[in-house]
């Protein structure tokens, strides 16, 4: 009897919390307003290239479930399109450029034979004719460092992808922050949407606060396809841009996401407006 008392009393408090659930709430979230975002990537070629998009909510993901990898990249691709930003028009201004850039293609913009004069500032302005956005923008360029010394060698076995990467760097005087690349081809001039390791190459960023004064040293591991060369390049970044892209790395990589505070300087917009030009070497795979 006192078993059957234990059971009541369990379907009595069963009850009362089924019946204290609250019925589902729609909420209507308001999605921010788009802005336009800049992002900028400086060639060896003494090029620089600009893209120019508009931020769209989480909420607007294209991500569906139950489809094959193809047709995302296919859906993807679509929903991309819709946000890069056409015909624009934009310039740079400086002691030693001036000039309009010239339109590669849907949201790409490339200022040829671009100086880099390092301790130069140079003014950028965008304005997107279709909705009436503009933007701005102003950056200093800094000395180019390249690796004092650099090797790679591949890990156990003839398949491994992992390579091991050490170099030394002569860090000029004060707080430095760098950006090295890895590519397995070539240094890639129409992927400037990507920063985290892929198929083209491996990025990582640091400062030089944890190495005595003048002297980097680093050894860093990195996943590469089969190859015996590499092409490694080291840009010399401005702090602000380093916390920029920490940012970017904990929440996706992604330059076209909806407008969460990261760290700017682009003026009524998002993104990074930046004239770090890197040294590029290319090596061999021991």
């Amino acid at each position: 009897m006192m078993r059957l008392k234990n059971y009541t009393w369990l379907l009595v408090l069963l009850a009362n919390f089924v019946a204290c659930t609250p019925e589902p709430i729609d909420i209507d979230l308001p999605q921010a307003d788009p802005k336009l975002v800049v992002y900028s990537q400086a060639l060896p070629n003494q090029a620089l290239i600009v893209t120019l998009s508009k931020s769209f909510s989480a909420l607007s993901s294209p991500n569906e479930n139950n489809i094959d990898s193809t047709q995302q990249d296919s859906i993807n691709n679509l929903f991309l399109n819709q946000f890069l930003v056409d015909n624009a028009i934009i310039t740079i201004q400086g002691a030693d450029y001036n000039d309009t850039l010239l339109r590669v293609t849907k949201g790409v913009f490339v200022a040829p034979l671009f100086p880099f004069t390092p301790g130069n500032s140079y003014q950028l302005n965008a304005h997107d004719p279709v909705t009436g956005f503009s933007v701005s923008s102003n950056a200093t360029t800094l000395p180019i460092v390249g690796f004092d010394t650099i090797s790679a060698k591949r890990g156990s076995g003839e398949d491994s992808l992992e390579i091991t990467l050490n170099y030394k760097v002569n860090d000029p005087v004060g707080e430095n922050y760098y950006l090295v690349n890895v590519y397995t081809d070539s240094i890639p001039q129409n992927n400037f949407f990507s920063f985290d390791s892929n198929s083209e190459g491996n990025s990582i960023s640091f400062s030089d606060r944890e190495f005595a004064q003048g002297k980097v040293e680093r050894e860093d591991k990195f996943q590469v396809t089969n190859t015996d060369t590499l092409v490694v390049s080291i840009t010399n970044i401005s702090k602000e841009y380093f916390d920029f892209l920490e940012a970017r790395k904990r929440s996706g990589n992604s330059f076209l996401s909806e407008p969460i505070e990261y760290p700017s300087n682009i003026i009524n917009g998002l993104g990074y407006f930046n004239l770090h030009a890197p040294s590029a070497s290319v090596i061999e795979i021991k």
